[in-house]
């Protein structure tokens, strides 16, 4: 334990490579959850999605929608309800308008689209509209 509380019980490095020196996140510290076991994760990574919402918003999104679904909140198809219901009273320009902040594809109303990589439901899309979040960022590095 260093004197700050912390000890280094994970080793951490980036799949882009970018803690390597000359790198942009060369001497970034990391914090290791345990998603799976640990009961405060859940908690923590609800509060860094809040945090986070500003500026990352899709990412956001993906992280709360993980969070209901480990508090068992509703479910997948209980949101689509959610959201048909909420487009259903929204003008014509707000639809268009969700539809772009969310990463539906031109054209699609209100169906979630589907990742060409992985083939799971796309809850937000890449900016080309055909990757799930997980392999929009595993191919851009993030």
């Amino acid at each position: 334990m260093n004197r700050d509380g912390f000890y280094g019980k994970y080793r951490v490095e980036r799949s882009d490579r970018e803690d390597r020196p000359g790198g942009r996140h060369h001497g970034c510290e990391y914090f290791v959850l345990d998603m799976t076991c640990d009961p405060a994760a859940v908690p923590a990574i609800e509060a860094y999605a809040v945090a986070c919402r500003e500026r990352r918003p899709r990412f956001a999104q993906v992280l709360l929608a993980w969070v209901a679904k480990k508090k068992g909140d509703p479910t997948l198809e209980m949101l689509k309800k959610k959201r048909d219901q909420a487009m259903a009273a929204m003008t014509e320009k707000e639809k268009e308008v969700f539809r772009k902040v969310f990463g539906y594809p031109a054209g699609s109303g209100t169906t979630l689209p589907v990742c060409r990589t992985c083939n799971r439901t796309i809850v937000w899309a890449s900016p080309d509209g055909g990757l799930c979040g997980p392999c929009y960022n595993q191919r851009e590095g993030s």
